[in-house]
């Protein structure tokens, strides 16, 4: 949203505070201040979540070069879209396909025997090595 603030003569009102807000139905709901730039425009982005239409009023409260001002618009605020996803998606569902889960599975599963298997191995080779050691001495 933009307010512009000019004087009688036409000239911007250059770095003055803007304050917006708007009526609700419990009272008034200020948006914020901003100050003018070089060109007289205050610009605020609403990021209100209400939707629908409603009224914007920005004020200028005055000082000794300008008059009190005030303006009001009415501003339209529709919902977000939903977001466009297919009706059928690969790989969104709730729960793990069957082709997702299976790599996986392979992987781990093999390196889960495998350890077993090196660690079978590492416990033959201590016991023969124990054994071994025993006849010799």
């Amino acid at each position: 949203m933009k307010a512009k603030l000019v004087d009688a003569a036409g000239n911007p009102g250059a770095f003055k505070p803007v304050a917006f807000s708007v009526k609700t139905f419990f009272g008034t709901l200020s948006f914020g201040s901003r100050p003018t730039g070089a060109d007289g425009i205050a610009r605020l982005k609403i990021t209100d979540r209400r939707f629908g239409e409603y009224p914007v009023q920005a004020t200028f409260a005055g000082d000794d070069q300008l008059l009190a001002s005030s303006a009001s618009v009415v501003v339209l605020a529709a919902p977000r879209p939903a977001p466009g996803l297919p009706e059928q998606g690969m790989l969104i569902t709730p729960y793990p396909t069957f082709w997702i889960s299976f790599p996986f599975t392979l992987f781990f599963g093999t390196m889960r025997v495998i350890f077993v298997v090196v660690a079978w191995l590492v416990w033959r080779m201590r016991k023969i090595g124990r054994s071994f050691a025993n006849l010799h001495t």
